[in-house]
């Protein structure tokens, strides 16, 4: 993700001028930290803001009281300018085509359980549309638009945010997560990916920490659409 005119933006709280973080950035341990570095860093206010909602701080896109948006000049300035894999991911997004050009699984996935060629457009449709109306099983309460937004374009984009994450699993996965169109074929994928030392000690968080919480959404979608109990 880049910065919005060079800028990055974090959630401040006014009294005391402290700001949020939460070392998974799923919202299950949030804390307010007084140093500005280690606040929790965002590309754009409104990632800023979903971040709140995943940590119980904003409701439907809007801040709890006493809160505000901070922000500062971008610290990361390879990321300035967009990379490869941006522009990449912008003329996805343009063009909105499937891609399904990718037959590799990651090496533990089992021959059987490779994926079939899925319609990925309509899955990636009907899980915007579960996403927009389950409820958050920390919060009881459907996440907002723009926090199901950012899901849906990391789940869309899986194989390149994974580069960007250093992990090597990006040339064995397929490069959306959507082209995976049940619970069998990507619980193998999402394990992989969950137990990744390169995913897990990244250092770029917001990239590592957003697919994570999307991966385990989908996972969960997924399930209930199978009807497969994870529990």
């Amino acid at each position: 993700m880049t910065a919005e005119n060079g800028i990055e933006y974090a959630i401040r709280r006014v009294r005391d001028g402290f700001f949020l973080y939460d070392d998974n950035m799923d919202g299950t341990r949030p804390e307010w930290v007084s140093l500005t570095d280690n606040a929790a860093w965002f590309g754009t206010a409104e990632e800023a803001v979903a971040f709140a909602e995943l940590a119980g701080f904003a409701d439907d896109g809007e801040l709890d009281a006493g809160l505000e948006v901070a922000d500062r000049p971008w610290v990361w300035e390879e990321d300035i300018e967009p990379d490869e894999v941006d522009l990449e991911l912008d003329r996805e997004e343009a063009n909105a085509t499937k891609r399904i050009t990718h037959a590799e699984t990651v090496a533990e996935t089992p021959s059987d359980s490779a994926p079939a060629i899925a319609d990925s457009d309509e899955l990636r449709k009907e899980f915007l549309e579960w996403a927009l109306q389950t409820p958050s099983l920390r919060s009881g309460k459907p996440l907002s638009e723009i926090t199901v937004v950012t899901q849906v374009s990391h789940l869309r984009h899986m194989s390149n945010v994974l580069a960007k994450t250093g992990s090597t699993l990006s040339g064995k996965v397929q490069p959306t997560a959507f082209d995976y169109d049940s619970y069998e074929r990507f619980k193998p994928v999402y394990d992989a990916i969950m137990s990744d030392p390169e995913f897990i000690k990244n250092s770029r968080r917001v990239n590592r920490n957003y697919l994570r919480t999307s991966i385990q959404y989908y996972l969960r979608f997924l399930a209930q659409r199978d009807g497969v109990s994870q529990e």
